[in-house]
């Protein structure tokens, strides 16, 4: 299968620029120095934006549960970077029957 794309000059510079906002953007999250030892906090969005889920999901992972841990500041919805990535670290699998044992327990 052979696919040829056509893109106009103008449109390759407007992609080049989303492309390296985007970059930037992840970068930011994944680069957050903790402050004189301590966690930083990142909101719903931020959290959001380092798992690539929707703020809405993170939402309901904390209605339903199965979800990073989280903080309630006054209103806002907090999450420490530690949090995030000890919930990352249970989800991590050698291999796809490790991931169906743990699941049926």
């Amino acid at each position: 299968m052979k696919i040829t794309l056509t893109i106009d000059e103008g449109d390759v510079e407007h992609l080049a620029a989303r492309v390296a906002e985007r970059l930037e953007q992840i970068i930011k999250a994944y680069s957050r120095p903790t402050h004189e030892g301590h966690d930083v906090l990142l909101t719903a969005q931020q959290a959001g934006e380092l798992l690539r889920l929707a703020p809405q999901t993170l939402a309901i992972y904390r209605c339903k549960g199965g979800g990073p841990v989280f903080q309630r500041i006054g209103r806002r919805v907090m999450y420490r970077r530690r949090a995030i990535d000890a919930w990352l670290k249970e989800r991590e699998f050698p291999h796809t029957s490790a991931y169906q044992t743990q699941r049926s327990a």
